[in-house]
């Protein structure tokens, strides 16, 4: 499935040097970070579960959990 994705001029720049550097292509970079951040918000999740679950505080088990940028969620 194709998608059409607006990156910022700075981002393009970065991420095609990053490509060129690793001798990937620009798609494969964007895809392995994106299964990247989907595994960690399945994972925090789980972990938001769990502590339903056991009556523990989310804040207690998603210490240091990163989320998307409130400037990339709106350019989606």
């Amino acid at each position: 499935m194709q998608y059409t994705v607006y990156i910022d001029d700075d981002t393009s720049r970065d991420l095609s040097a990053a490509a060129l550097k690793l001798g990937a292509n620009r798609n494969a970079i964007i895809l392995q970070a994106l299964q990247e951040w989907l595994a960690a918000q399945r994972a925090a999740e789980a972990l938001n579960q769990e502590a339903a679950r056991t009556g523990s505080s989310p804040g207690d088990v998603r210490q240091g959990q990163d989320t998307l940028p409130e400037s990339a969620a709106t350019h989606c």
